[in-house]
């Protein structure tokens, strides 16, 4: 039974998608670390207060490229006064975003949400992705387009595991009687936006497959047969998210140049050292499924890598004018010649 989502849907998600990188760039979509539900990308535990909301906004705004936007958070039931009447979301709100004031980005969150330490995550993606579009001028006039939309923007910039995982799942509140869901777009709809996303990374059927497993028994179910759809017309999907902006959006930058591997550490996997690219780099990994270099080797840090980089042309260039052919090249110049 196909589990698609219909196909004015999957033209919607490819034309949002398509603007959202014709405004802001191809990068986010591409090499932006896409967060995973692990210990490891969240070391902290969350224990249910506001210090520990503030730290894991802190994360998520980095991950945003809003670092620098000072924020401040407050906690109080989503039928509140502490909610503001300006940014209603569509039904009852477990966290919003109201804005800024001063340049301070206000959230808050409800009660019920502080208490659900498995859920905060994903709800605040999607509160970091409201605040991503209002501070770059994408929020739509009309809130219920504007809810379905910034779903789709937490793919675009990485937090995509996250936030389909909370689709069509429901909470019980504090009282026992209301249980609320997680998230504007279907699970089917997140997954397949999901998919396109992994599917213009290039990333490796085995490498999706240990993504889906992070997710719940219906969503993993959705996003393998998304992949598997966006792969047979992979060419003509990405032909149109990058159709009305070629000048803006190099999809893969370095195709057939060396970068090297930035090590990783206790925090941060390894990534793509390469030019323009900061793409989290698998261990199995030869060539960035985002900039389309081939990996070379390892460098600590950027700037190794950058120089690493300078080096191989250069040993090339000498090679070349030396008329020395290069390793890769050998086997050409024999069958060219005909002698060993």
């Amino acid at each position: 039974m196909e589990q698609l989502p219909p196909e004015e849907d999957r033209a919607w998600i490819h034309e949002h998608l398509r603007l959202l990188i014709q405004e802001r760039g191809a990068s986010p979509f591409l090499c932006a670390e896409l967060l995973e539900p692990t210990a490891r990308a969240f070391p902290e535990q969350f224990t249910g207060d506001i210090p520990s909301a503030k730290r894991l906004l802190r994360r998520l705004l980095g991950a945003a490229s809003l670092a620098k936007a000072p924020f401040e958070v407050t906690a109080g039931d989503d039928d509140s006064d502490v909610m503001p009447v300006a940014h209603l979301h569509v039904h009852e709100a477990a966290a919003w975003f109201a804005g800024s004031e001063d340049g301070v980005l206000q959230f808050g969150i409800s009660r019920d949400t502080m208490e659900d330490g498995d859920g905060i995550v994903g709800v605040l993606c999607h509160e970091v992705a409201h605040a991503y579009r209002d501070q770059h001028d994408l929020v739509f006039f009309d809130s219920a387009e504007e809810e379905l939309q910034t779903d789709l923007t937490t793919v675009f910039l990485g937090f995509g595991l996250l936030t389909t995982d909370l689709t069509d799942q429901y909470r019980r509140r504090r009282d026992g009687v209301l249980r609320v869901r997680g998230g504007y777009l279907s699970s089917g709809a997140m997954s397949y936006a999901l998919a396109v996303q992994l599917a213009a990374r290039d990333v490796s059927r085995a490498e999706v497959k240990r993504l889906a497993r992070l997710l719940g028994p219906g969503q993993e179910a959705f996003l393998l047969e998304g992949y598997a759809a966006v792969s047979r017309e992979r060419a003509a999907i990405l032909s149109t998210l990058y159709a009305t902006s070629p000048q803006a959006v190099r999809v893969r930058p370095n195709e057939g140049q060396p970068v090297f591997r930035i090590k990783g550490g206790w925090f941060r996997k390894p990534r793509c050292g390469g030019a323009s690219c900061d793409a989290v780099l698998p261990a199995e990994a030869i060539i960035c499924a985002a900039c389309g270099g081939s990996i070379a080797g390892e460098a600590r840090d950027r700037e190794q890598a950058l120089a690493a980089v300078e080096g191989a042309e250069l040993a090339m260039a000498k090679s070349l004018l030396k008329g020395t052919p290069l390793a890769g090249m050998k086997h050409a110049t024999k069958g060219r010649s005909g002698k060993p």
